[in-house]
């Protein structure tokens, strides 16, 4: 519906913007994610990027998409009722 897309739009403009560039620009308050410094020269190893998306929790948070921490416990009621009908 149209408030489903205005939030798409809202969240995706986080995302797609130049400001990723920059090495201060976090996608989340608490700063664990954030686009990781891209080595100009190419020299960089595919490990440290890899170590990068090991260090990111197995299970995202609603922080990530800039939701509220409520966002989590709505969708977890959701999927049970959703589950006993």
């Amino acid at each position: 519906d149209n408030q489903d897309g205005r939030c798409i739009i809202t969240i995706l403009t986080d995302f797609y913007t130049d400001r990723i560039l920059k090495p201060d620009y976090k996608f989340s308050e608490s700063g664990i994610y954030f686009s990781p410094d891209i080595d100009k020269s190419g020299d960089a190893k595919l490990s440290l990027y890899f170590d990068y998306i090991r260090s990111l929790p197995i299970s995202t948070t609603p922080e990530v998409f800039w939701l509220h921490n409520n966002a989590s416990l709505t969708a977890l009621i959701n999927e049970g009722g959703y589950i006993c009908k």
